[in-house]
Parts: structure tokens; C-alpha cells; sequence
């Protein structure tokens, strides 16, 4: 058994919760890093169906609860071994949407994070970019 660390980030704080996963079931760690990271997911949807009081994923009210819980990317790694960073996993929140069935809710938040990036990026200026690593100044966007 290990215990895997989930982690993601919000506009109004941290999710965060330990996760035990028999590591005899997976070759990798990785593999029990998505495994912890899945169950993650499917708690919080499941949460968001109970307080949203719905149990359709697509509700007004249910996206409104998904949003506030989960952030658009996920994190995590073995308890105790947080600084060994080579056993620390990160995965987009959509695709651990699909590994858990949910691929509708998934592409939903595909869409919603790609407008929220378009949206930040079109605010920015120009001193919003910096020089390119290599000395180029160069418009990569």
C-alpha cells in the first residue's frame, strides 16, 4: 500500500487529501500516482453531485460546485517523499475526468480552460512577455 498525496490548485486555496493505493495491482508509480489521482476526481464529482443536488453533471449548479472544488490541473506524489521531485505526478483535470468516465464533463473543461487561457492572454501586454532564453526576441504567440 501507498499513500499518494493529491493536490490541486484553487482560487481559494488548496485541494488536498491522502489517498491509499494497493501498488500491487501497477508496475509504475506512476501508474498509483493516476490511480490516487482518478479517485480524486471521482470523489469531487461525486461531492459536487451531493451539494449541487443534482445528479447530471451537466446542471448550472453542478459546474458551479466542480469549479470551486478542482482546479484545472492536478498534482501528486508519495507522503513522505516530497522531496525526491522524479515521484511527483501531474496530470490535466480533463483527462483524469476521461480516465474516470466522465468524457462529456472532460471536454467541458478542455473548452473552459482553453477560453479562461484565451481570455488571459489576450489582457496581457507587452510587458507581460519577456526575451526568449536563447537571446531571440521573437513573438512565439
Amino acid at each position: 500500500m501507498r499513500q499518494i498525496i493529491v493536490k490541486s490548485p484553487l482560487s481559494t486555496g488548496m485541494y488536498k487529501k491522502v489517498f491509499e493505493v494497493d501498488d500491487s495491482d501497477y508496475d509504475k508509480v506512476s501508474d498509483v500516482a493516476m490511480e490516487a489521482m482518478t479517485r480524486a476526481t471521482e470523489e469531487v464529482v461525486n461531492n459536487c453531485k451531493a451539494r449541487s443536488g443534482h445528479d447530471n453533471t451537466s446542471s448550472k449548479t453542478f459546474i458551479k460546485h466542480f469549479f470551486s472544488s478542482f482546479g484545472p490541473i492536478i498534482w501528486a506524489h508519495e507522503k513522505g517523499k516530497e522531496d525526491d521531485l522524479d515521484l511527483h505526478f501531474t496530470t490535466l483535470t480533463q483527462l483524469s475526468l476521461r480516465n474516470a468516465g466522465y468524457g462529456n464533463l472532460s471536454l467541458f473543461v478542455e473548452k473552459c480552460t482553453a477560453k479562461r487561457d484565451k481570455e488571459s492572454l489576450d489582457e496581457m501586454d507587452e510587458s507581460d512577455f519577456y526575451e526568449d532564453d536563447d537571446g531571440m526576441d521573437e513573438d512565439l504567440l
